[in-house]
């Protein structure tokens, strides 16, 4: 009876919620967030966490389930896109005759120059980051 006791325990000990930091990073089988100590975590990514998938090198903040090695990502912030910067991270949305980012970190919006904009104007809802 002890041994299914402290098994149960165990089980119970795998699924934990849990903070996380560190750089985005991509290996033969899947992306991984690679914590300042060195230990990776593969990285399980679903709705709008999917995005991580094109934040390589960038470091990040993530909460969610860890199951052993892997980290089932709730929710994230990118805090660092390069050069000690963070950028605005959000949805490209088109508002009248002007396309805004709302930004997940600071929850203002930031409106772009149309002219500058390119290709991006046939990606309305792409999320979209950007370092300035």
């Amino acid at each position: 009876m002890t041994t299914f006791l402290a098994l149960m325990i165990g089980l119970a000990g795998c699924s934990i919620n849990r903070s996380a930091s560190g750089l985005v990073l991509e290996e033969p089988n899947g992306i991984v967030l690679v914590e300042p100590g060195g230990r990776s975590l593969r990285l399980q990514l679903s709705g709008d966490s999917a995005a991580l998938r094109h934040a390589l090198g960038c470091r990040v903040e993530l909460k969610g389930t860890r199951f052993g090695k892997r980290l089932a990502v709730h929710e994230w912030k990118i805090v660092d896109s390069g050069y000690g910067s963070q950028p605005f991270v959000g949805e490209l949305v088109r508002t009248g005759s002007a396309w805004r980012v709302r930004d997940r970190n600071s929850q203002t919006w930031v409106e772009l120059v149309a002219e500058s904009m390119g290709g991006l104007t046939t990606k309305a809802t792409w999320c979209l980051w950007m370092g300035l």
